[in-house]
């Protein structure tokens, strides 16, 4: 096993730091943690207020740029850009530990004793993600929602790429299994392989469904505004840093939970 870097480390220990946002106990209802962890998500992206928003909106820059590469481009954003992500995600436990959230916390899924695993974890939930959002597109909309989310022809068919059913069933389809899988870089920082910080996240939302899946509701209805209301694309400024910081503020409340039960 690589050596465990000092940045790694202190990511670890940021991982098993629950803050005092979370203070219910779990017998609550599960629509108020739910809530709860969307309202503190605002509280802390508060505490780093550009940092996130431009920490969390540099992996869409990075797939856009990687997405215009012919071919190739598609399967490079669906490994590389889940590893910024990812270290967003990092950054937050690190904020949480030592009260600074770095620029460097993009990076930090490519550090030595990371890499490897968050690459493997990239390769299980991005393309199972894609792939469902693929195959609900090309049930209703046929050979060409293929030719424009595969193949990247956005061109040859203005007509659907403008289609608000086509939008809306692309994006929000890969909001549940998102929701599903949401936990597994922080299982990452743990020691988990990928298939187990799979596996940990779904059975950790499995068992605390009622607080998850009003959590999912939570976020399609924000990305279901983002996608139909007029000049509703500029809520993704809001979304991004606050979804990430919601996903952290529910890593802390169901580890926590689970710690002391």
């Amino acid at each position: 096993m690589a050596r465990e870097t000092q940045g790694t480390r202190l990511l670890t220990q940021g991982a098993r730091s629950v803050a005092s946002v979370v203070d219910h106990p779990v017998s609550v209802p599960p629509v108020y943690r739910a809530t709860q962890w969307c309202v503190e998500g605002f509280r802390l992206w508060a505490r780093h207020p550009f940092r996130l928003l431009v920490l969390s909106l540099l992996p869409l820059l990075v797939e856009a740029l990687l997405q215009s590469i012919p071919w190739a481009g598609m399967l490079l954003s669906k490994l590389i850009t889940p590893m910024f992500g990812m270290g967003v995600l990092f950054g937050l436990a690190h904020a949480d530990q030592s009260g600074r959230l770095p620029w460097s916390s993009l990076f930090y899924a490519w550090h030595p004793g990371m890499v490897r695993r968050a690459l493997g974890l990239a390769a299980i939930t991005a393309p199972a993600i894609f792939a469902m959002q693929q195959v609900l597109v090309a049930m209703m909309f046929g050979w060409p929602a293929v030719d424009v989310v595969l193949l990247g022809h956005a061109g040859a068919h203005p007509a659907l790429v403008v289609n608000q059913v086509f939008r809306c069933l692309l994006i929000l389809s890969g909001v549940p299994l998102s929701v599903l899988l949401g936990l597994a870089p922080f299982a990452l920082l743990d020691g988990a392989t990928p298939w187990r910080a799979c596996t940990q996240s779904a059975r950790i939302v499995w068992r605390n469904g009622g607080a998850f899946t009003a959590f999912g509701v939570i976020q399609l209805l924000g990305f279901a505004a983002m996608l139909l209301l007029p000049w509703g694309m500029l809520l993704i400024v809001l979304l991004l840093p606050w979804s990430s910081a919601s996903v952290w503020l529910a890593w802390q409340d169901v580890d926590a939970s689970a710690r002391d039960a």
